[in-house]
This record gives C-alpha cells, structure tokens and sequence, in this order.
C-alpha cells in the first residue's frame, strides 16, 4: 500500500489531494516501524542480535536527516514531483530487494501453543 499511495502525491493537482494521498501514504508506511522490531528480533540469535538491531534503530533517524538534503538537491536542479518518482523508485526497489532476499518459513502454531500450555 505504501507503494500504491506515492503516485497520488508525484501527480497530485491540488493540496487536497496531496494531503490525502500523504496521509495514507504515511499510515500504510508506518506499520513497518510497529513490527520490524519484533521481526528483527526473531530472525536473529539473541548473540547476532546487535549488529542488526543498530542497523534498525538508526533507519528512523537517518532518513529525516539525509533526506531533506537530498530532496533539497532533486527540488532546486528539476522539480519538486521527480521527489516522488525518486522515492516511487527507492520503494520499489526495496520491495523487490526484501522479497527476493526474505525466507519464508513455515508458521507452526501447535509449537507455540503446546509450550505456552506446558
């Protein structure tokens, strides 16, 4: 969805527009926040568990802090719409990089529920 909700924003006409579409863009984009952290913490040992979780605890502040910078280079030398296709582009191609590289296992949930009852 958060993929979806970035075109709206690249090709909006009006403010109305653009503050429904980011609205919804940063909803749909907020739940990773909200569950990576436990993600990261099952894919990993609890010994292996530090490198990642850095990596983790630094996305929220590196993005606020590299991306006004960057925005602010592609808004001065072409136009404040190729910021959308610019990240239209970084989300797609996160998307293909977590699908191709995620393993999916198998979710056994009488595991779960025989040892939470024994």
């Amino acid at each position: 969805m958060y993929i979806i909700w970035i075109i709206p924003s690249a090709v909006a006409r009006n403010i109305e527009t653009m503050i429904v579409s980011r609205f919804f863009d940063g909803v749909s984009g907020s739940a990773f926040l909200a569950v990576s952290r436990t993600t990261v913490s099952d894919l990993f040992s609890r010994k292996d568990l530090q490198g990642p979780m850095l990596l983790y605890s630094m996305s929220p502040f590196i993005g606020p802090a590299v991306g006004p910078t960057v925005d602010g280079f592609v808004n001065y030398y072409i136009q404040w719409r190729c910021t959308f296709y610019l990240l239209l582009i970084w989300a797609f191609v996160m998307a293909l990089a977590i699908s191709t590289t995620y393993y999916h296992s198998r979710f056994d949930l009488q595991v779960y529920s025989h040892a939470a009852y024994s």
